[in-house]
């Protein structure tokens, strides 16, 4: 939650105010947007990600299949990132990473955690995070 106040304290001031219905409104959204500017079309994900819009709680299963793959991509980031001074070097990877993140962040039992953790990994995903940031905020009623 922390991370989503150092990106945008206005933002993350506006989402702590906002009703649990709208808090999980923003991390499906959130989520969709994480899952399609990352290009993930894993079976596993995108089920998740279905589940997560549907209102249902993921089964213990689907959140250990995702934390593994959220493992995997991130150690292809750290691999290619280290042979690879590049700046390009692991993006896809990182991002799929933060997408895979955003879904196993809005799991949480807190709808504000849920949504100000899924929010920031969404962010992540892109490499403009002040857009989507200035996004939720249009939405918030900026």
């Amino acid at each position: 939650m922390q991370r989503l106040f150092n990106l945008s304290a206005e933002f993350a001031d506006k989402l702590q105010h906002m009703s649990p219905a709208q808090q999980t409104y923003l991390k499906r959204i959130a989520c969709c947007y994480a899952i399609k500017t990352a290009g993930i079309d894993d079976q596993v994900v995108l089920q998740a990600l279905a589940e997560l819009n549907a209102g249902k709680t993921l089964s213990l299963t689907c959140k250990q299949e995702l934390q593994q793959k959220l493992e995997y991509y991130d150690e292809c980031y750290f691999n290619l990132s280290e042979t690879d001074s590049s700046e390009d070097a692991g993006k896809v990877e990182f991002h799929k990473a933060r997408a895979i993140s955003a879904l196993i962040e809005a799991t949480k039992a807190d709808s504000f955690d849920a949504a100000a953790d899924a929010i920031y990994e969404a962010s992540m995903t892109s490499d403009n995070q002040d857009e989507l940031i200035q996004q939720f905020l249009k939405g918030a009623g900026h």
